[in-house]
């Protein structure tokens, strides 16, 4: 299992990359494994957080699209702006494409 998370872990990670690493609100995609961080930002070059309802939107899009992501809590108050993705370790490429593509789309609007 764990060589399976580290192999698909790779993969949705480089999906996410393609997909929307030059995304102007994206400051980041990083994990280990299977456990992935989007950074939501304002402006890529200040790194400034997206504004919690602008990503409680993406979420809501996301889930609307029928893939459940989550959103950092109040690690640090006020910061809201870290997508959360843990999927299941049989997760497959195609359902990392699916996930990858849901985010895609949720920040285009």
């Amino acid at each position: 299992l764990v060589e399976r998370a580290a192999s698909m872990g790779d993969f949705l990670t480089s999906t996410l990359e393609r997909d929307i690493g030059d995304h102007p609100n994206v400051g980041e995609v990083r994990g280990k494994g299977l456990l992935i961080g989007v950074e939501l930002v304002k402006d890529r070059a200040t790194k400034e957080p997206l504004d919690e309802p602008a990503a409680n939107a993406i979420v809501a899009r996301c889930a609307d699209a029928g893939v459940v992501i989550g959103r950092n809590g109040s690690t640090i108050p006020g910061l809201g702006n870290v997508l959360i993705l843990a999927p299941p370790f049989v997760i497959t490429e195609d359902e990392c494409v699916r996930l990858s593509g849901a985010i895609r789309d949720a920040l285009q609007g």
